[in-house]
């Protein structure tokens, strides 16, 4: 579709539609010229908010249409005073600045002159400072040294070089390494502590495993406010964050300065010094001669296809990489020339189209990270036992039975991470037998385990002192019986599990996890009301899936059960008609999901009890649980009129087979 066409289709939408379109950090000064013409004035108070640092972009939206142009204004005095104490003492609980600080304080908050970032960095900063007046007199005078008169975006950057220039040794390499990222890109927190242990930015620390230490680093740039949290768990700990446009800028000033990394849009890139490089459009050009690159780590950022040269050139010139990153990138091949990058700890090939792996992969002695989760590579190659230091193994790819795994993986003996990995071949129980002996496995994931076999895998795992995650799922898919009730003694600390295939029984070890946080329980089709009982007596469970994992008719949340609860899914429960809560069950509950129940006729009795309930949400219910629930005149409206967020996704309509598939992915997903 062209470009005219496009904008008719979308003018023909928004017609009909009163719309809020957001257009953030836009730079190009010449952009409303492109658009404003796509976006119609339908008479419906529809809104557009553009977002700019360039003056001039704005200026021109100004020229060319009827706009307000809103220049943002420093924080007031008191405002920015409360996020001061926010920020350096975000330790205390009441937050509140010492009497003997309060001067300095004053002094620093009007140095920063208004601006949120500002008044954020070096709050964060003095939040790792002993609050002692020569110590915070120290970072008086830097700003003294650093900051001009005019409090703009210059003195903002000079504060966060400030911050740069205070961090310890080895969060600095740390903190450099989110310049690799795209803008406004959020990073997954597993991914981004696994590449600062294969770059060899942390070091280990006593009693802490290289991971914990790196999570330590990430905690610890996250308290300085150099780093934010863009979404957290149930527990709070960080799932994903980013930096901040400014805070970027100042990580490419400080990686140029120290050739530390480089942002390239293509593979010219490779013939220069810079020990990271991140690649983000896949041209075509081809780097000439024959100049060995130092780049150390490759990250891969493409929507499109990677062209060949930018590939021949990644693994011929840069022999002396620790790091290749290619998630999400949609190549469909790795070259032979995998088995000359000698030095290589970790390789990334999540989510591509990739379906084999060269043999040469077997002279990857130092791997130690491997991951192939939702790819296309179906079988590991035999020589997987040559990886002497692998501690990380992903499988679990899109045909969605798991790796199948070739080779004696007993021989691994520093795997930490086992997780997708098929089960259901004619050397099942052998394959079970060699995972027994892995002492050190924190998180396993095995697939198409055959109910036979199911005993074998209790005895491998009660050898697991050390495991936190565990999923198991029965053969074919999760729809034959799962057999774990032969384990005596669980691994006490395990923090997740998730078990997917028929259960005669809830297994009778599972009521003594007591450190079990999140629990997901997919096609388990579990009878009568024991199972509850059971479960609303862990203590510390706060994330719970049912999803086609109960079959009985009623669910009773009695008084005093699932104290720590944060969240709950119920989907797909076909024989669910009723939902009493007592007051007292689940007190902490903030999230309720109940989607594909359609036996389900009315609100659940009780709800009302639930006081720090958020977000309700409901998708493909019966026709008359969404009558009795409506805002207009529904008799039991009044019973969610307390919950802030309310998210109804239609009814339920066998006929319409592309949006029922595509809400059961999400539901079920």
């Amino acid at each position: 579709m062209d470009a005219l066409s496009l904008i008719d289709e979308l003018r023909k939408y928004l017609q009909q539609e009163r719309y809020l379109v957001v257009f953030d950090d836009v730079w190009e000064i010449r952009f409303w010229g492109d658009v404003e013409h796509a976006l119609v004035d339908n008479n419906k108070c529809s809104k557009i908010l553009v977002t700019t640092r360039n003056e001039d972009a704005a200026n021109f939206c100004r020229r060319s249409s009827l706009v307000h142009v809103y220049q943002m204004k420093s924080l007031p005095q008191r405002e920015a005073w409360e996020l001061f104490c926010k920020k350096a003492f975000k330790f205390d609980f009441e937050r509140n600045c010492p009497k003997d600080l309060e001067e300095l304080s004053q002094d620093i908050v009007r140095r920063c002159g208004g601006l949120p970032l500002a008044i954020v960095a070096v709050g964060g900063l003095l939040a790792t400072k002993e609050r002692v007046i020569p110590e915070w007199q120290k970072v008086v005078n830097s700003l003294d040294s650093t900051m001009t008169s005019d409090p703009h975006v210059e003195n903002v950057t000079k504060i966060l070089s400030l911050s740069f220039h205070d961090l310890p040794y080895d969060l600095k390499a740390c903190f450099l390494y989110f310049g690799m990222l795209p803008e406004d890109f959020s990073i997954k927190r597993t991914r981004i502590i696994r590449l600062w242990v294969a770059q060899g930015f942390v070091q280990e620390k006593r009693g802490l495993t290289l991971e914990e230490a790196a999570e330590e680093c990430l905690n610890g740039l996250i308290r300085r406010s150099l780093v934010q949290v863009d979404e957290a768990s149930m527990k709070g700990i960080p799932t994903t964050c980013r930096v901040h446009d400014l805070v970027r800028d100042v990580i490419f000033s400080r990686s140029e300065e120290l050739s530390f990394g480089h942002v390239s849009w293509n593979s010219s890139a490779l013939k220069g010094i810079a020990r990271h490089m991140s690649i983000s459009k896949g041209g075509s050009d081809n780097p000439k001669g024959s100049t060995r690159s130092q780049t150390r780590s490759v990250m891969v950022f493409c929507g499109a296809k990677l062209q060949k040269p930018i590939i021949d050139a990644i693994f011929e010139k840069c022999k002396l990489l620790t790091t290749l990153d290619f998630e999400k990138c949609p190549i469909d091949e790795i070259p032979k020339e995998l088995g000359n990058l000698l030095h290589l700890k970790y390789l990334s090939l999540r989510e591509t189209l990739v379906s084999n792996l060269p043999k040469s992969i077997g002279k990857l002695q130092n791997l130690e990270f491997l991951d192939l989760s939702y790819s296309l590579v179906e079988r590991l190659p035999v020589e997987v036992n040559r990886f002497p230091k692998l501690r990380y193994l992903l499988g679990n790819p899109k045909g969605g039975l798991g790796l199948l795994v070739r080779g004696s993986l007993g021989q691994l003996e520093l795997l930490q991470t086992l997780y997708g990995i098929n089960a259901g071949d004619y050397h099942e129980r052998e394959l079970i037998n060699e995972i027994g002996m892995l002492k050190q496995l924190r998180k396993l994931g095995i697939m198409n385990l055959k109910k036979e076999n199911g005993r074998d895998l209790c005895l491998a795992l009660e050898n697991m002192p050390h495991l936190r995650s565990l999923g198991v799922g029965s053969e074919g898919y999760g729809v034959a019986i799962l057999d774990l009730q032969a384990m005596s003694s669980a691994p006490l600390h395990l923090q997740s599990l998730r078990l997917w295939g028929k259960l005669e029984r809830l297994p009778e070890w599972i009521s003594r996890l007591h450190h079990l946080a999140k629990l997901r329980l997919t096609g388990t089709m579990l009878m009568g009301g024991d199972s509850i009982k059971v479960l609303q007596a862990l203590p510390n469970l706060r994330f719970l899936r049912f999803l086609r994992g109960y079959n009985g008719e009623k669910m009773h949340f009695e008084g005093g059960g699932f104290q720590k609860l944060k969240s709950l899914r119920l989907a797909g429960l076909t024989e669910l008609n009723t939902i009493i809560i007592d007051q007292g069950a689940i007190p902490l509950l903030e999230k309720l999901e109940i989607g594909f129940c359609q036996s389900l006729k009315e609100v659940p009795s009780g709800i009302q009890h639930l006081k720090n309930l958020k977000q309700l949400s409901l998708a493909k219910m019966s026709d008359e649980f969404n009558e009795r629930l409506s805002p207009n005149n529904g008799q039991d409206h009044w019973i969610v009129k307390h919950v802030p967020v309310l998210q109804y996704d239609g009814t339920y309509d066998p006929d319409d087979e592309s949006s029922y598939e595509a809400r059961m992915k999400l539901w079920f997903g």
